[in-house]
């Protein structure tokens, strides 16, 4: 179940909170400068406060808790930002993103995935539908106008692009070299360390 902003924020609150229940930071406070040894612990866990000469905020005159607070209360917004980037980032790392004839990242599979899902589906060859329907089936990914019969009967896309998404995909992977069409009906994805290793034979 996923936890909400609230349960996220007492999280972080407690896990920067949680420095000063840690033996090396109740152990400092008999030393001859607590203070500096407790700064150091903060700047190894969390490396903060940052290291400035010009120390414009003023944290190397700050006492240890007051830092840990300001801690907490830069970790918060931040925190936040940094959630609403989490999805934009995988799906640019795993290739379900790219910048493919756009400036701005958008949802078209990177050639590298392409190729993936080709290599894990295709033992050597298989029909072009044959491998719509099967990624369809594995990955829950809907190409095609068949694979998104109820997807159009439901009124949820135009059936014309769904034809068309299948048509580009085709295209793409002919550019890859990983379709080889046999006539206008007839295309093939071939999975190339298949075909490569057959010609060695």
């Amino acid at each position: 179940m996923a936890r909400s902003g609230r349960g996220r924020e007492d999280e972080i609150r407690a896990h920067v909170e949680s420095i000063r229940r840690e033996k090396a930071w109740i152990d400092a406070g008999s030393t001859e400068f607590p203070d500096a040894e407790r700064v150091k612990l903060l700047r190894e866990a969390f490396q903060w406060p940052p290291v400035d000469a010009k120390d414009e905020d003023g944290y190397s005159s700050r006492n240890p808790d007051d830092l840990v607070s300001k801690l907490v209360e830069l970790a918060l917004p931040r925190h936040g930002q940094h959630v609403g980037k989490i999805h934009a980032a995988w799906s640019r790392a795993i290739g379900l993103s790219s910048r493919r004839l756009s400036r701005r990242y958008r949802y078209a599979p990177n050639d590298r995935l392409l190729k993936s899902i080709v290599i894990a589906i295709v033992g050597d060859r298989m029909q072009f539908d044959e491998f719509l329907v099967e990624a369809k089936r594995r990955y829950g990914l809907v190409i095609g106008d068949a694979e998104g019969a109820h997807l159009v009967e439901a009124k949820s896309i135009d059936q014309a692009e769904l034809s068309e998404n299948r048509d580009n995909l085709e295209a793409r992977l002919v550019g890859l070299g990983l379709v080889r069409r046999l006539s206008d009906s007839c295309s093939f994805v071939e999975n190339p360390f298949v075909s490569e290793v057959d010609a060695a034979c």
